[in-house]
């Protein structure tokens, strides 16, 4: 059954904040086109095209920079598009991920009236967070957030924290899972701190190391499985989709699938793209406004997207751990002297991996327990 994953980004690549790591910022140096806030011509015809084909379900994703900044009656006008326009009642989702320095109690009552996710992207702690996320006069946000994330909770809005893996969080990250942990944030994402397109700098002054990574994922992973001991269930979404993996189930975390997906990343004025962290004239695939979705995937096709994803090293292929890793996201990799696929990080996965996948092991096991019981119930 046809389904589809669309991107939008309501106010291209503008923005309240200034974070220092922001690697949407450095994607727009590779397009040639102007980018605007999006017009609500242009979310019709998107809407229109994706729902009506669509067999079973769409999902919009709407991020920026700050998709908020396009205002709460675009959001409004959105919504009502996709209730107009659905008249054979497939599934359709609706997420944001945003900054958080807009939620208000508007914003707060309009995300739980119309089941709308929020994706807040918080870096920790205060210490951890303002020294990268602040303001567009350089003021600290941490303290803003953390009270806007409080609104949700008031207005019961199902909501999860984005934390960016850089040298600073990954080096606190028990003060940030404690922290995480009082605050009752139950749905955490944790990513990587992307380096500039066309380098693999591991010595930039955001990225961590491979063996950082590693470091860091055992030390998350000791934690969570501690809680998880404890009959605490805090969703950490890698984590989980790794355990997923061992059960047989498909993750739904791109990076974790060993290969890129159909995914539709949608700037302002219609241009799509196969991915949002590939949103550069390079890989641009048509315009939703001019061209049809058959025209778009078949622009993606020529240009071997997904299919350069599957390209792995030998090195990948004959490592007793591929299974599981997978060899990561696209956007993390680097090629090897044979022009095929490596992962910046492998070194840190393997870090990883070895020592802690017989109690991955373990998880799924007692996963599968529970499932039994339930079903017996």
């Amino acid at each position: 059954m046809k389904s589809f994953s669309v991107l939008m980004k309501p106010a291209s690549g503008y923005c309240n904040m200034q974070c220092d790591y922001c690697f949407y910022r450095d994607e727009q140096q590779y397009q040639n086109n102007h980018k605007d806030y999006m017009s609500l011509e242009v979310a019709e015809e998107a809407i229109t095209k994706f729902v009506e084909e669509a067999e079973e379900q769409v999902s919009f994703f709407f991020q920026g920079g700050e998709p908020l900044l396009a205002g709460i009656s675009f959001f409004e006008e959105v919504i009502s598009i996709q209730r107009r326009v659905n008249r054979r009642g497939i599934r359709i989702n609706n997420a944001v991920q945003t900054n958080g320095l807009l939620i208000n109690e508007e914003w707060s009552s309009f995300f739980r009236d119309n089941g709308i996710l929020v994706g807040v992207s918080l870096d920790g702690i205060e210490e951890t967070h303002d020294i990268h996320r602040v303001s567009l006069d350089g003021t600290p946000t941490y303290k803003k957030i953390l009270n806007n994330i409080g609104l949700l909770k008031q207005y019961e809005v199902e909501f999860n924290i984005l934390t960016v893996i850089n040298r600073d969080t990954a080096n606190h990250i028990s003060e940030i899972f404690e922290e995480y942990r009082k605050q009752k944030f139950m749905n955490q994402q944790y990513i990587i701190c992307r380096d500039p397109l066309g380098t693999s700098d591991r010595d930039n002054r955001f990225s961590v190391s491979t063996l950082e990574y590693g470091e860091f994922l055992v030390n998350l992973f000791d934690m969570w499985r501690e809680e998880l001991y404890k009959g605490n269930l805090v969703s950490v979404r890698q984590f989980e989709n790794y355990i997923g993996i061992l059960l047989g189930i498909s993750p739904e975390n791109c990076e974790q699938c060993g290969n890129c997906g159909v995914t539709y990343a949608m700037e302002a004025n219609g241009d799509i793209y196969p991915c949002d962290f590939y949103m550069i004239d390079q890989f641009f695939l048509g315009n939703i406004v001019k061209d049809s979705i058959s025209d778009i995937d078949k622009k993606r096709n020529e240009l071997n997207f997904i299919k350069r994803s599957t390209m792995f090293s030998q090195k990948c292929r004959e490592c007793k751990y591929l299974n599981i890793c997978r060899n990561e996201c696209q956007r993390n990799r680097i090629r090897d002297s044979q022009g095929n696929w490596l992962c910046q990080y492998c070194e840190g996965y393997y870090y990883f991996f070895s020592r802690r996948y017989e109690q991955m092991v373990e998880i799924a096991k007692l996963y599968l327990k529970m499932l039994n019981i339930r079903k017996e119930l």
